[in-house]
């Protein structure tokens, strides 16, 4: 009995931790990707609306969406400590047609 629940314990800890672990990783990506957007030029005011999500390819992906442009959204990541801005797309839920590609105002040109 004393060992089912010492085991049950561990498994307990095991999972809170992980879930603290991801939970500190997506903190730190959205404040690297804040960062890079300042630097960047953008200010607060510019950005409507950033996460950072727990995916399979890449692992934690941030999406952003600008004020100017709330249809689209851009997708980054970090890659040895850089942001990389890695795709785009129209808003799920807001616009089922596609964008042009010439169309999009905040792509990253590097």
């Amino acid at each position: 009995m004393k060992v089912k629940k010492i085991a049950l314990l561990v498994v307990c800890l095991l999972v809170i931790g992980m879930f603290s672990v991801l939970s500190v990783f997506k903190l730190i990506q959205t404040s690297q990707v804040r960062q890079y957007l300042y630097s960047q030029g953008y200010n607060n005011e510019d950005i409507k609306f950033i996460r950072t999500k727990v995916g399979k390819a890449p692992l934690f992906k941030t999406m952003v969406i600008f004020k100017d442009e709330p249809e689209a959204s851009y997708f980054y990541r970090v890659r040895d400590g850089e942001v990389l801005q890695f795709t785009h797309s129209v808003v799920e839920g807001v616009s089922n047609k596609r964008k042009p590609e010439g169309e999009y105002k905040h792509i990253d040109k590097r």
